[in-house]
């Protein structure tokens, strides 16, 4: 009996220890997190899009484009999950799994963009508020986006050759553009590829089998994509200050 309370004893301390030490590295995730000066603008930005729907709520007295709130933070999630391989050492198994995850809720930050498709649909505030109200989300949301990229982008240049990742890059933001597709106009979610797997993959069999009777999905996939891809190139020749001949 008192060997056993012994045993007790010294596996308390043990325990407190194994608690203390996950949650310093929770903190000091959370710390690298947000001490970078992308992730100070993206909470000024993020904010600012918060207080626009705050006031047009108060104003209106009507809780609509309230689901802006609800896109932004699935714009954030693969913000989140690129910082998460960037800042934590996992093993090669589970740093794949991220990076499927991340590719998942990727292309709900570049969705916002297509929330643009409201406009002019809520009445009770002016049309010039709404239009700020959206694009304040709509950039907010691509940010989150485009940062995320940038870092799994740096993740993959320790695998791959400059010209792989570059090909790697543009596929990434035209599958995403194929995924905004299917969010915007089939009305699918990033977890219906859990919950609604079957029925999700036969809309996709759909659009992929009968290219000419689904043209919309692949013109939308196609110009979007190419938009995302010049925006994000556009975004990284600014970041890097480059001003060499593009010739």
């Amino acid at each position: 009996m008192q060997n056993h309370t012994k045993m007790q004893n010294h596996t308390k301390p043990q325990k407190l220890a194994k608690i203390k030490t996950h949650t310093k590295k929770h903190f000091s995730f959370l710390k690298k997190l947000f001490s970078q000066k992308t992730s100070f603008y993206l909470i000024i930005m993020s904010g600012f899009s918060i207080f626009l729907s705050l006031s047009r709520i108060i104003y209106t007295g009507h809780a609509m484009y309230a689901f802006l709130l609800w896109n932004l933070f699935l714009a954030f999630i693969p913000f989140l999950i690129a910082n998460l391989i960037t800042f934590k050492k996992f093993k090669k198994q589970t740093e794949i799994f991220f990076l499927i995850l991340w590719l998942i809720f990727f292309p709900n930050a570049p969705y916002i963009l297509t929330d643009f498709i409201h406009l002019g649909k809520q009445p009770f505030a002016p049309r010039w508020f709404d239009l700020t109200l959206i694009l304040s989300y709509g950039l907010t949301g691509l940010s989150f986006g485009f940062s995320s990229l940038q870092k799994i982008k740096i993740i993959l240049q320790k695998r791959f050759p400059k010209i792989k990742i570059n090909l790697l890059n543009a596929m990434i933001l035209y599958i995403s553009s194929y995924g905004i597709y299917l969010g915007r106009f089939l009305r699918w979610n990033s977890w219906d590829i859990i919950s609604n797997f079957i029925p999700l993959m036969k809309d996709i069999f759909k659009t992929i089998a009968c290219p000419l009777q689904n043209a919309a999905a692949w013109g939308f996939t196609f110009l979007f994509g190419t938009l995302l891809n010049l925006m994000f190139i556009l975004l990284e020749s600014i970041s890097s200050g480059s001003n060499s001949s593009a010739v």
